[in-house]
């Protein structure tokens, strides 16, 4: 077991809201969008996993590389991508028949979810900036 760390919750609310998603698209059958957003997902956690590795090495310049790089990539596919894929969401994820109407309260509780998560990127991705520069200025690695 790991000793909770200081972003115990928002991982917690972030690991909800994905499987919320997902469950919810696959119940509703708006697979496309659960699809494209898992694809989305990964494609940032590579390159994440890869940084919090090397953050337990001692290879410091290496790490600080690393985080830069997964930085972009973060910022790519999850500032960039999916809130592109929310708002198309938004626009889109409805059922339009007639006797499928009365339920389009899931489509909305679903968007409501992928754009807290939109949300959360952002904040995420504005400690990982706040980070590297805290990097750049001390050289000090530690989160925070």
């Amino acid at each position: 077991m790991r000793p909770k760390t200081s972003d115990f919750w928002e991982t917690n609310l972030h690991h909800f809201l994905t499987i919320t998603l997902l469950g919810g698209m696959i119940m509703q059958n708006f697979i496309r969008s659960g699809v494209i957003i898992s694809f989305l997902h990964v494609m940032s956690d590579i390159s994440t996993s890869g940084s919090r590795v090397l953050s337990h090495t001692t290879f410091k310049k290496t790490t600080v590389v690393s985080f830069i790089i997964c930085t972009f990539w973060w910022i790519v596919f999850r500032n960039i991508f999916i809130p592109l894929m929310c708002y198309r969401s938004w626009q889109f994820l409805w059922y339009t028949h007639t006797e499928l109407q009365e339920y389009n309260v899931a489509p909305i509780i679903l968007n409501v979810f992928l754009s807290l998560m939109c949300l959360m990127h952002f904040y995420w991705t504005t400690m990982f900036i706040r980070m590297i520069r805290k990097n750049l200025g001390t050289g000090n690695t530690e989160d925070f």
